[in-house]
């Protein structure tokens, strides 16, 4: 039940290195380098991530341990993509900066 929003560049460093897939899907696909983004938002109550830079948000949504709700990059609309990779980095991610057993 943790939504916690992380905008410290060195902490926001640590998130995107811990989990490579999320790195390279904001590099490679949406064009967000890690000096673009201005604060991420892990939620562990949804199995979310949003990622917030000066003019967009980004958000990647576990579903499951293989599926992931994102952004599509041809559409620009929110559609449910296959990447193992993906959500089990989000599900990473969130287990060590928004663990449910912390007060």
């Amino acid at each position: 039940m943790r939504n916690l929003t992380y905008d410290d560049p060195a902490t926001l460093a640590d998130i995107l290195s811990f989990s490579s897939r999320p790195r390279y899907l904001l590099q490679a696909t949406y064009n967000i380098t890690p000096e673009n983004i201005t604060s991420l938002q892990v939620d562990s109550d949804n199995y979310k991530i949003d990622v917030h830079t000066e003019a967009e948000t980004f958000r990647f949504k576990a579903q499951s341990l293989e599926n992931v709700i994102m952004k599509n990059s041809e559409t620009g609309e929110m559609s449910l993509e296959f990447d193992p990779a993906l959500a089990q980095g989000i599900c990473s991610i969130i287990e060590d900066y928004a663990p449910d057993n912390e007060a």
